[in-house]
């Protein structure tokens, strides 16, 4: 099957948007202590040493899973431009890989501003290839480590380090930075 470099694009987002209608799987009947970090949604960029341009997107969603032991789900999604020259035209184009991961998160720390979370995750890596026109699909995860600061009620700023696994890469350190919004 061919995806066109647009179609990927959308899909990924469409799939990191599918987590802001996930809601929590709490019981009514449990009691729940206050909420520490509702979920939020994950905007930002990150430095990845081996693509070109060195700047990738990523979005995210964090859903509480149970909040009494500080463990959350995620979805995740990066869009990673590549460049690249194309065999037929001897062109230089850019190509996109993108990734899509479910994961689990677990707090650590937590202090008034300050929350730092580890955790992984797994899902699927899309590459688009100059060559024959079509999509290679592969196995994508990642472990990584999460500081949250508070910024307000709604507004914080998140930095995670993932080590990030990709059947077209291999093994990856990639820092990002982000805004993160609590609705």
């Amino acid at each position: 099957m061919r995806l066109t470099q647009l179609t990927v694009i959308i899909f990924a987002l469409v799939l990191a948007l599918c987590a802001f209608g996930q809601t929590s799987t709490t019981s009514t009947s449990t009691v729940v202590p206050n909420v520490i970090l509702p979920a939020y949604i994950f905007v930002g960029g990150a430095f990845n040493q081996y693509s070109v341009p060195r700047g990738n997107a990523v979005f995210a969603g964090i859903v509480p899973v149970s909040n009494q032991v500080g463990i959350y789900e995620s979805t995740a999604a990066d869009i990673i431009p590549v460049k690249t020259t194309d065999p037929a035209t001897r062109r230089t184009v850019y190509v996109f890989q993108s990734t899509l991961r479910e994961g689990v998160h677990k707090v650590v720390y937590n202090s008034r501003k300050l929350m730092l979370l580890v955790g992984g995750d797994g899902g699927v890596s899309f590459t688009q290839s100059p060559a024959t026109g079509g999509t290679n699909v592969s196995g994508a995860g990642s472990i990584t480590g999460t500081a949250v600061y508070q910024l307000s009620a709604h507004w914080a700023i998140g930095v995670p380090v993932r080590a990030l696994w990709t059947g077209q890469g291999g093994w990856n350190l990639v820092p990002e930075a982000g805004v993160v919004w609590k609705p």
